[in-house]
């Protein structure tokens, strides 16, 4: 994937833009030569995925932690990979500005689940999000979502905002409003004051304010868009890495 992502840029005049979706830290793990997870069976590793999956109720500690160990591997695999992808592409690219996220975490036996189901769980829905444009360190307290990088990447590139878009740039942010998670028909609410689970028709965060419960009142939870372009084929390889 880093070598087509290098052969692509080298090919385009600026400015590029480049959306790479790494899969190397999905599960299911692997072992990876030089980390972690060098010396995992890969047999009895993938008999603890399918047992994790099917039945995690009789998962036992030590399975666990093989498979946060497995997993530790993967993050460690792609790290190396990642790091020498950058290096490339700086041949080609001067001063690229970078965004690193994730679309979720994992569970390893939190209140009995496993993987990433259809659920808020705190380990789920908090993930990294890191830019690098070549300003100065800044981190942000509060607060953020993914739906903030379209309008961080379009300040980063001093392009003019989009009218109707979701999200707030963060470079020197000062909103502090709500952000949302949302999961068939619960919502997960995170402020600086609140970070909890509602169902989505019985919000009692009282200490919501006006901008947020309109934003809020515009989150459409139910149904799942996938099945309104996926052939029986694709559907079925979403549910397996868990995207339904």
């Amino acid at each position: 994937l880093n070598k087509k992502a290098l052969e692509w840029v080298a090919e385009q005049s600026s400015p590029v833009f480049l959306w790479i979706h790494y899969m190397d830290v999905h599960n299911p793990w692997y072992p990876r030569d030089g980390t972690s997870s060098a010396d995992i069976d890969l047999r009895k590793l993938t008999r603890t995925f399918y047992k994790a999956r099917l039945t995690p109720e009789a998962v036992t500690e030590g399975e666990q932690e093989l498979l946060r160990r497995a997993y530790q591997g993967s993050v460690q695999h792609f790290d190396g990979m990642l790091e020498g992808f950058l290096d490339d592409l700086e041949e080609h690219l001067d001063n690229p500005v970078i965004c690193l996220t994730s679309d979720h975490g994992e569970l390893f036996g939190e209140d009995g689940a496993y993987f990433h189901p259809g659920r808020l769980d705190e380990e789920l829905v908090r993930v990294p999000l890191l830019f690098s444009d070549g300003a100065a360190l800044q981190t942000e307290e509060s607060p953020v979502s993914t739906v903030d990088i379209f309008p961080t990447l379009q300040k980063i590139a001093g392009s003019e905002s989009v009218s109707g878009v979701d999200g707030r740039a963060l470079q020197n942010n000062t909103d502090k409003s709500a952000v949302f998670a949302a999961a068939e028909n619960r919502v997960r609410v995170v402020s600086e004051r609140v970070s909890e689970v509602f169902d989505i028709d019985n919000i009692t965060a009282a200490s919501l304010s006006e901008t947020d419960r309109e934003t809020l009142a515009n989150l459409h939870p139910e149904g799942n868009d996938i099945d309104q372009f996926a052939d029986d084929d694709l559907a079925e390889q979403l549910e397996a890495l868990g995207y339904k």
